[in-house]
């Protein structure tokens, strides 16, 4: 029976410490539903009203060009006709996903799109297919055949295009150049999970980022992280799955169609580029421990958290270890 599951994979922890100096108003805050998720910003710091609706206009502007499902979007559109002149938006985010497809040997492919329609996860109608529909569909997965003039993006016929795994970063960066142009110092803006913070609390200390355990422990967080000025996003086998005869199937597919089956739990990037980490975590999550650590290591001012179904976690180096905090003894620290 499938069980829709909405969280959020990250909690911010605001613990012990004021967000705002003596005499400063109090924050200004919107929640709202948009890219598919629960969206809240919290302006610290030279916020009104105002920002947030630019800020909320520019994420519905965002899912009105890359949405699967809304018929006039750039997406929707390529997706039917086979070729179509997209947004500068959507380029962006479609130039990146082909560059992080490079950058991971194929594990992270935006023309996912024929397999996640047929299994449906995240919907009331998920189901495993029949071997011989995944065998099909996965002829038309190969990002490697998108192909791009200006702004015009050309794809096989039977293929589909997909920018969920990083559609939500590039918003949020989005958002943070929304605050950096309105002198908004302090911020938190949280996208269904991926986590920005924008400077540090107001004592000058960093915030605290709790990082959420596996699945039975959804509601709550094995650890915290310090961070600011950076973004948290992670990826995770219990975000969205259903259980068909016992099995649970989660929504990262691997190169055979399939849900990827690791001993990974979850991962979390850390760094500066919310759209980076929005693809790493997937791609890391592909990855095993060892790679995916490796892959992290080469690449400037990106940090992660591999946590196993042993609970057991892994750090990119000592440096973040020296940053996170544990607070579920359950869990052991390698």
């Amino acid at each position: 029976m499938f069980k829709k599951i909405q969280i959020l994979l990250l909690s911010l922890i605001l613990c012990g410490c004021s967000l705002f100096p003596s005499g400063q108003s109090e924050p200004v805050s919107r929640t709202g539903f948009v890219l598919g998720t629960v969206v809240s910003v919290k302006l610290l710091e030279n916020g009104s009203e105002k920002i947030l609706d630019q800020v909320f206009e520019r994420l519905t502007d965002i899912e009105n060009h890359m949405s699967v499902n809304i018929e006039t979007s750039d997406i929707f559109q390529l997706n039917k006709l086979g070729s179509f002149k997209v947004s500068d938006d959507t380029l962006n985010v479609l130039e990146a996903g082909l560059e992080f497809g490079d950058l991971s040997d194929g594990k992270f492919d935006i023309s996912m799109g024929p397999i996640v329609d047929l299994w449906k996860i995240g919907t009331e109608d998920a189901h495993v297919p029949d071997p011989e529909e995944v065998k099909d569909q996965l002829q038309y997965v190969d990002y490697k055949q998108i192909m791009v003039s200006g702004n015009t993006v050309t794809i096989p016929q039977g293929a589909k295009i997909d920018l969920g795994g990083i559609a939500k970063g590039y918003a949020a960066d989005e958002v943070s150049k929304i605050l950096f142009e309105n002198d908004v110092k302090r911020a938190i803006i949280n996208l269904g999970g991926n986590i920005k913070v924008i400077g540090n609390k107001a004592e000058g200390t960093p915030y605290n980022i709790g990082i959420q355990g596996p699945e039975e422990m959804r509601n709550d967080y094995l650890g915290i992280v310090e961070v600011e000025d950076k973004t948290v996003v992670t990826s995770g086998d219990y975000e969205r799955y259903f259980v068909e005869d016992g099995v649970k199937y989660h929504h990262i597919f691997d190169s055979t169609g399939y849900p990827f089956v690791t001993n990974v739990a979850s991962v979390s990037v850390i760094t500066e580029s919310s759209m980076m980490a929005d693809a790493l975590s997937t791609i890391l999550f592909l990855s095993s421990i060892e790679e995916g650590i490796a892959l992290v290591n080469s690449l400037d001012g990106v940090e992660c958290i591999y946590v196993t179904k042993e609970n057991q976690l892994y750090f990119s180096s000592q440096e973040l270890k020296n940053l996170f905090t544990l607070t579920d003894l359950e869990f052991t620290i390698q």
